[in-house]
């Protein structure tokens, strides 16, 4: 990695001196274990880089970080604080063909690891930018043909001609979306982008958060892209697809791994697609990075404990699912074999205190099927936050470990509250 990074300084010399011109370097530094950009490193690319009066012909991105961590860690950090000022550039203004990025990791520090003021230093993204030949004026040699007699002449070489641009980048509602050009001119009559950023669009869909292995995520968002006849296969340029982060409250653990939804149903981890954070303008911004079409969803695996739904007993519950929109999650419940009244499943206790709602669908006494939207879980009586507790501190279960499947979060609503929900449904029919 020094090796490659000695190569990398080589050839930015090498660059600047045929170009006639010494490059500009910028650090930009970050605070430990982020890669955000801080308000005062925004202000410096604004002033050292953007404000550059002569053309930009190539602009290297170095990422580093302090030796806090594993190495394999802050290589992926670099590379994401890379990442990080590489869009905050391009949204700026920036042809995007001519950066080039790189990252080390740990590797290569300017200062040392032992202060607060030397890791600091090392925490940075290297700008290193090479320009045009700015305008040359020559002084001229009064009456000495064959100059006339002015005393200055301007002799300034043509700038070479802008880079064809690479690159295309379209919003869609809340997404803006970046492909190859020539491939999404070749593409563009045939290709679908449907955002499914909360739980009724998820519920349409018949998107669960739910692996293959029957996991249970929490979503920061899916994504479906489609590829209509005649157009199929995986692209040839992978595509970025950017769309506003969820809010700090509804993080309940990293979003970083990308899945895809498989034909059987459930989500199976892609790795070889991936997921940033960006800050962008004070706003936060997930950004996938995919290279074939199909639904893709960013997710994390959170831990769950059994529940069951009781419903009054003259109903019969035919179709479950508990949903959130803050994190994104949509789980589906079945019913148990011998009790038509009652629902059993899984949920996460990140759910606990925060805005979940149940769907469902009954038969009644009558033999009338009633769909009752968005209801909310505090409005069946149950104890989800201290089972948790219990669950995830060991009490009781640590003790008597035989019974740790056999414990569920036990949710009933009531009959009174059952009829004013039927009656609602069929008011707003």
């Amino acid at each position: 990695m020094t090796r490659f990074f000695l190569i990398a300084s080589l050839c930015f010399w090498l660059g600047s001196t045929l170009s006639g011109q010494e490059p500009v370097s910028v650090m930009v530094n970050f605070e430990h274990d982020t890669f955000n950009l801080l308000e005062s490193e925004k202000t410096k690319i604004n002033e050292q880089v953007l404000g550059l009066d002569a053309e930009i012909i190539t602009l290297s991105l170095l990422g580093h970080t302090d030796s806090d961590g594993a190495d394999a860690y802050n290589l992926d950090l670099s590379r994401k604080r890379v990442n990080t000022v590489k869009s905050y550039l391009v949204l700026a203004g920036i042809d995007e063909s001519v950066i080039s990025t790189s990252f080390f990791g740990e590797r290569n520090p300017v200062s040392d690891n032992e202060t607060e003021t030397g890791k600091y230093l090392n925490r940075r993204v290297e700008i290193i930018i090479i320009t045009s030949h700015p305008k040359v004026i020559v002084e001229d040699i009064v009456n000495e043909p064959p100059y006339t007699d002015s005393k200055v002449a301007e002799i300034s070489e043509p700038n070479p001609p802008p880079p064809q641009k690479k690159d295309t980048t379209i919003s869609q509602g809340l997404l803006q979306i970046t492909m190859n050009n020539e491939e999404y001119e070749k593409l563009k009559d045939c290709l679908v982008f449907t955002p499914i950023l909360d739980a009724e669009a998820a519920l349409e869909n018949n998107y669960t958060t739910i692996t293959v292995n029957n996991r249970r995520l929490a979503s920061c968002g899916m994504i479906k892209i489609e590829l209509k006849e005649p157009c199929e296969g995986c692209f040839d340029h992978p595509v970025k697809i950017r769309y506003p982060a969820l809010k700090p409250q509804c993080l309940v653990c990293d979003f970083v791994n990308i899945y895809s939804w498989s034909e059987g149903g459930g989500w199976e981890s892609r790795p070889e697609e991936s997921l940033e954070k960006l800050e962008i303008n004070g706003k936060d911004y997930y950004e996938m990075t995919v290279i074939c079409p199909g639904s893709k969803n960013c997710d994390c695996l959170v831990e769950s404990i059994p529940v069951k739904f009781n419903f009054p007993e003259e109903y019969k519950v035919i179709k479950m699912n508990v949903v959130s929109d803050c994190p994104l999650v949509n789980y589906p419940l079945v019913q148990k074999s011998d009790k038509k009244h009652q629902m059993i499943g899984e949920l996460p206790c990140e759910l606990a205190g925060r805005k979940s709602y149940a769907y469902f669908t009954v038969v009644n006494e009558q033999k009338d099927t009633i769909e009752i939207r968005k209801v909310k879980l505090n409005d069946f009586r149950h104890s989800i936050k201290k089972k948790c507790k219990y669950h995830l501190e060991g009490r009781f279960l640590g003790v008597f470990p035989k019974y740790r499947d056999k414990i569920f979060v036990r949710y009933r609503l009531k009959p009174k509250m059952m009829t004013r929900l039927e009656e609602k449904s069929k008011r707003y029919k």
